[in-house]
């Protein structure tokens, strides 16, 4: 009976440890199919001692980041509410990620890194030379995956994201008329969106390439719910791999912040952030925060991975008795409500 009682709270640990409603294997469901191309036994063996450091609460980590976030650009052309892109919040200037900047951040973290992701608060397809970035990464042994509106110009090029090798891309659709995907996707073309997609399967199919994995991603806010049952059967006749229906206000109704203990955070063992002037972030909600204040020009990314400031956040994380991050204003790590530090208010808005 000891032993159960022992082991319940630590199998809790490996399958619920982080944000909202997020566990291990929903996250392994999701990108691990579209992570085959950039796994080795030697980055797979360091993904799997991040998990154990992030469950233990391992501050300073023998491990590194297996993810990527790069953000190609913070320039949007839609203008969705709950993102600080979209109401014009962000007070970063506007602009992208030079090639240069990219490929030196690739070469110092290819050994470790399984997966890239090309997202951030902007959005992708509106980097000019995102169909190149794309192909770099590629170049350097790294599984890419994008998430993007297909409302812009790029998006048309179905013939250049699929022979770039694009491992998975992220198609949001909130809805399946004009009316309702507006109305969190403002200004957005679902017609033009369904015919950009369109052409990236038809496309696929004829060039007999497997990849890109294509998501359907819903944000189901309540108003769209009932569509859920009309878009999923609309995407697999299309030929879409999934539908991921995504409830963004679940932890506001079903968890509740314990000041004694907040959820694990993935990000500070398993995500290195960062921006388009390659300015290192402490995850990927907080954008528009400067914390930790460092760019990789100056710190390579595996002294900053045990940099101060990242030990104290997984101490932070733990327990709550970092007065480093507890007084910082910059740093979102104690006004976080995806890690339950406190509840997350309503509308919030993805900073």
């Amino acid at each position: 009976m000891k032993q159960n009682k022992k082991s319940k709270p630590f199998m809790h640990e490996i399958m619920f440890p982080f944000r909202g409603n997020w566990n291990l294997i929903w996250v392994i469901q999701r990108y691990f199919k579209s992570s085959l191309s950039g796994i080795t036994m030697q980055k797979l063996w360091n993904a799997i001692i991040a998990f154990v450091e992030m469950i233990t609460g391992k501050a300073i980590v023998q491990s590194k980041p297996f993810v990527l976030r790069l953000e190609p650009t913070n320039i949007c052309n839609l203008r969705c509410p709950r993102c600080s892109c979209g109401i014009n919040t962000d007070p970063r200037k506007k602009g992208y990620i030079k090639l240069e900047d990219f490929r030196n951040i690739l070469e110092e973290n290819k050994r470790n890194t399984i997966i890239l992701r090309l997202d951030g608060d902007g959005e992708p397809t509106l980097h000019p030379q995102i169909i190149e970035i794309i192909a770099i990464a590629k170049s350097f042994g790294l599984a890419v995956s994008m998430s993007t509106n297909l409302n812009t110009q790029i998006s048309k090029d179905a013939n250049g994201i699929i022979r770039s090798g694009l491992d998975r891309l992220i198609v949001p659709i909130d809805g399946i008329t004009q009316i309702s995907h507006e109305k969190y996707r403002v200004g957005g073309d679902l017609a033009q969106v369904k015919k950009n997609l369109i052409n990236i399967l038809n496309t696929k199919k004829q060039l007999g390439h497997k990849k890109p994995y294509v998501e359907v991603q819903f944000l189901d806010w309540g108003y769209n719910h009932d569509e859920i049952p009309l878009l999923r059967s609309e995407v697999r006749m299309l030929g879409v791999d999934k539908l991921e229906v995504i409830t963004p206000d679940w932890a506001v109704t079903n968890k509740k912040a314990n000041r004694h203990k907040p959820r694990r955070c993935f990000w500070l063992w398993s995500v290195l952030t960062i921006d388009w002037e390659t300015n290192y972030h402490s995850c990927t909600n907080a954008w528009t925060l400067p914390w930790p204040r460092l760019n990789f020009k100056d710190i390579s990314s595996n002294s900053f991975w045990n940099s101060d400031l990242m030990v104290e956040a997984r101490r932070f994380n733990v327990n709550k008795f970092s007065k480093t991050i507890s007084t910082d204003s910059g740093c979102h790590c104690n006004s976080c409500s995806d890690m339950l530090v406190i509840n997350r208010p309503p509308n919030y808005v993805c900073e």
